[in-house]
C-alpha cells in the first residue's frame, strides 16, 4: 500500500505550488489487458519499465492564473473558464521555457538549456521543474491501478470528456475524482506535454527511460482532452505533434526529481 504525501512547496515569493510525491516502482507501459481491444499500434510493444526514484508531480495541470503570474500573459482560448482551469494552446517550447521561468522564481537550478528552438536537458540530477518523461507520466497516470483511465475506467467519474458536446470545454482543475496518486485530470481536461520524442517504443525491459532526438520535431502528448471520446481518454493512448504545436486543448504539468536520503 502506498502511502501519498500531498504537499504545497512554496519557495521565493511565489504561491505555494501543490505536489504529491510519487514513489519509485516498476509497471508495465503501453497497451494493457484491460483496453487491449482499443490499443493502437504506437501502444505496442507492452514492457516493462521501473521508475527508480521519486520524483514530485503538480496534482494538476498548470492553470492560466499560474501560468500568468510567471509569464505575465495567458494564451488561453478558453479564458472565460477562469484563472483556476488549465492553461492552453501552449507549445513544448513554451512549456520548457515555464519550467525553467518557475525554478528561477522559486530559486532552484533551472534544468534546462535553451537556444532558440535547441532545448538540452541536464538529465534527472537536476531537481528543478521540468516537464515528466513519457514513463514518469504513464506510471503517474495509472497510479498502480488497473484501470482504463487514471483513477476509474468509468470515465464519468474522471472527466467530462467526451460525453456531451455542450461540455467540450476545458473544466476548473480537480473537478472530478483523482487516481489512487491524488492526482487529477490525467484522462481528460487537456492534452498533457512530456519531454520525449514521438517514437516507437522498444520491447526490452527499461529503468527510467526517455527518448529526445534533436532531428525529430514530434514530441508527445499524453492524456487526453475535452474534445476526445472515451477510447482516445486512456493512460496508455499516446500521440506526437511538432513541438511548435498549439492549440486550445494542449497544456502540460511539472515534476521535480526528488531527493533522496543518501543525497
Amino acid at each position: 500500500m502506498n502511502i501519498i504525501f500531498i504537499q504545497m512547496l512554496a519557495y521565493a515569493e511565489f504561491p505555494a505550488v501543490e505536489t504529491v510525491l510519487i514513489p519509485s516502482g516498476t509497471y508495465t507501459m503501453g497497451c494493457d489487458l484491460e483496453s487491449k481491444h482499443l490499443c493502437f499500434k504506437d501502444e505496442f510493444p507492452s514492457h516493462q519499465v521501473t521508475i527508480s526514484r521519486p520524483y514530485h508531480m503538480m496534482t494538476h495541470e498548470v492553470t492560466q492564473g499560474e501560468y500568468q503570474s510567471i509569464m505575465g500573459i495567458n494564451p488561453s482560448y478558453y479564458q472565460q473558464c477562469g484563472s483556476n482551469c488549465p492553461v492552453e494552446q501552449i507549445t513544448w517550447f513554451e512549456a520548457a521555457q515555464f519550467a525553467n521561468a518557475l525554478s528561477q522564481k522559486m530559486n532552484l537550478r533551472q534544468c534546462y538549456t535553451i537556444t532558440h528552438e535547441k532545448v538540452v536537458w541536464d538529465n534527472f540530477s537536476c531537481t528543478g521543474w521540468r516537464l515528466p518523461t513519457e514513463a514518469e507520466w504513464e506510471y503517474a497516470a495509472r497510479g498502480n491501478e488497473q484501470y482504463i483511465y487514471a483513477g476509474s475506467s468509468q470515465i464519468s467519474q474522471i472527466t467530462s470528456t467526451g460525453n456531451r458536446k455542450n461540455e467540450y470545454i476545458t473544466q476548473p482543475v480537480c473537478t472530478f475524482q483523482k487516481n489512487a496518486f491524488q492526482l487529477c485530470d490525467m484522462s481528460g481536461n487537456v492534452f498533457e506535454w512530456v519531454w520525449d520524442t514521438y517514437t516507437n517504443y522498444r520491447s526490452k525491459d527499461e529503468t527510467d527511460p526517455f527518448i529526445y532526438q534533436a532531428n525529430n520535431p514530434s514530441r508527445v502528448r499524453r492524456g487526453g482532452a475535452w474534445c476526445d471520446f472515451e477510447k482516445y481518454c486512456r493512460v496508455s493512448i499516446r500521440y506526437g505533434s511538432y513541438a511548435t504545436f498549439r492549440y486550445k486543448y494542449q497544456g502540460f504539468r511539472l515534476v521535480r526529481t526528488a531527493i533522496t536520503d543518501s543525497e
